[in-house]
């Protein structure tokens, strides 16, 4: 009769199976509830961010990542990753902008 809370740590060993399952279509509700639960953390935006990257939505994908971003201030570690995952939307968005 214990309610547990989702863990940072519990998100991780979830990411994989959420990746894989039916191509990445959870990804989205999966972001969304981690923002919920951690407002303040950089991860579920990511996972956001990764939805609509698969769906080639860039520009989504963008907005996602950059909202990740914004939370990533000052931890060091996180910052190169979350630069990398706009770096290479935005050059997906180069990338469908110039075969129009």
């Amino acid at each position: 009769g214990n309610v547990i809370e989702i863990r940072p740590e519990d998100i991780y060993l979830l990411e994989s199976n959420i990746m894989d399952k039916e191509n990445g279509d959870y990804l989205k509700d999966f972001g969304n509830m981690i923002v919920d639960l951690y407002p303040e953390e950089p991860m579920g935006y990511y996972y956001i961010g990764m939805y609509y990257e698969k769906g080639q939505s860039y520009r989504k994908a963008l907005v996602a990542y950059k909202q990740g971003f914004e939370k990533v201030s000052g931890r060091h570690e996180l910052y190169d990753g979350y630069y990398r995952n706009i770096e290479r939307v935005l050059q997906k968005i180069n990338l469908k902008d110039s075969d129009n």
